[in-house]
């Protein structure tokens, strides 16, 4: 084997994946024993296929390779079904559900340590063993959470005058007081806390599932116990026991990410402060609701389809209680190809927040460079950092240094040194 030769090219790379995956479909079982949960299955190479013809603009073929796991064509008895509980589906309750196509197993006992760090990356101030919530949700994507009734957010709908700011009206409504002699403690709750709340909880429920909203509550600890938590915004909040506080600093207000991250020690299985690196919660590479919306992108590119591409949509959405799209209600209409694919960007967003999809799909869309450019904000309007103007290079990865020194004849992608 020639182990210096020339990078191969995109289409040699696609025909060898596709290659691969089809032996692979061959020879892999519908499903594994339970000793051997977690392995690839034939349904999982179909997902992964079907996702290689996707990105390749093929919607036949990748519809024809996810039709094979939700209609079951052969009844080979795939089983895949969206969980009922949208929120559990990250936790231990149902990260092993069927609708776990392929997912990364994650494991914590004594002696072995093969969680992920979600903990302690993801997790925030108060969760066990102190997270660095290194990873955000961004405003677009809280913002991005529908109402209940199907209508879009937005904040002059609930806060006459947010949207103009004027005289920093957006921090009065998020800001309470603690305490000056007592910086655990609340002293003044802001006056809008319980329209805040009222707010939320007239959202997308994937919204609370996924995100930790001011002045809700979380099980985190603080002297190696659980205890119960409030996300308050106020100066201060950082050094508080009562207090969720995030990293960056009042007056910046952000959102935290709740999914993923686990409640209190989980039930025991937290035990000592490096543990936070190994969360046992497992990772869904490819999960049934993703497929879903796969298949709805195809059939919304494919004539005569447009009404399935809808009828997956809303599959999706009926198990987070939200209303179907063209359910007779103005704000829910969706006939062209342009209003369907609007239904589907907003959709894969909110249900797949934090699965290491967005990326991957605003390049697949041609919608990178809009999404990359400009500042970062929190959600009272400050500027949190500048992003660095979008180049061409933000495409493609840059070949490692070393595999270029264990190999000359390999070129550095465009834009990379």
């Amino acid at each position: 084997m020639n182990l210096q030769s020339k990078r191969s090219s995109l289409d040699e790379v696609r025909t060898f994946i596709i290659s691969d995956l089809t032996n692979a479909i061959i020879d892999l079982p519908v499903k594994w024993a339970t000793t051997d949960y977690g392995r690839v299955t034939k349904g999982a190479a179909y997902a992964l296929r079907g996702k290689v013809y996707l990105f390749e603009k093929d919607y036949k073929d990748a519809a024809k390779d996810f039709e094979e796991i939700v209609k079951d064509p052969n009844g080979l008895g795939y089983g895949y079904s969206l969980y009922p509980n949208y929120a559990d589906l990250f936790t231990q309750i149902g990260h092993a559900s069927s609708e776990m196509i392929f997912s990364m197993q994650n494991y914590l006992a004594a002696g072995y340590n093969l969680g992920m760090g979600f903990d302690h990356y993801i997790g925030n101030y108060v969760s066990f063993g102190f997270g660095w919530n290194n990873v955000l949700p961004s405003v677009a994507l809280a913002d991005s959470y529908e109402l209940k009734n199907g209508k879009k957010f937005n904040w002059d709908d609930f806060f006459p005058g947010y949207n103009e700011n004027v005289n920093g009206f957006r921090l009065k409504v998020y800001s309470s007081m603690l305490d000056d002699k007592n910086m655990t403690k609340v002293k003044t709750y802001s006056e809008y806390v319980n329209q805040l709340k009222a707010m939320y909880a007239q959202r997308d429920p994937r919204m609370a599932s996924t995100l930790m909203l001011p002045y809700s509550t979380y099980v985190g600890e603080f002297s190696s116990s659980p205890e119960t938590f409030e996300y308050v915004i106020a100066q201060g909040s950082n050094n508080g026991h009562f207090v969720c506080p995030c990293r960056f600093y009042y007056p910046n207000v952000l959102y935290l990410f709740r999914k993923f991250v686990p409640e209190g020690d989980m039930s025991g299985q937290l035990t000592k402060k490096s543990d936070r690196d190994y969360t046992p919660i497992n990772f869904p590479l490819i999960r049934y609701a993703d497929v879903l919306l796969m298949l709805a992108e195809c059939d919304n590119e494919i004539d005569g389809k447009r009404d399935e591409a809808i009828t997956y949509i809303n599959m999706v959405r009926a198990r987070s209680g939200m209303p179907a799209i063209n359910n007779g209600d103005s704000w829910m209409e969706a006939r062209t190809k342009e209003a369907v694919f609007e239904r589907i960007k907003n959709e894969r967003a909110v249900e797949l927040a934090l699965e290491g999809h967005r990326y991957s799909d605003l390049k697949r869309w041609g919608l990178l460079k809009d999404a990359m450019t400009g500042p970062v904000e929190d959600i009272v309007g400050n500027t949190l950092f500048e992003r660095q103007p979008f180049t061409d290079a933000l495409l493609l990865w840059p070949v490692p240094t070393k595999a270029r020194d264990a190999n000359p004849n390999l070129e550095q992608n465009p834009g990379w040194k």
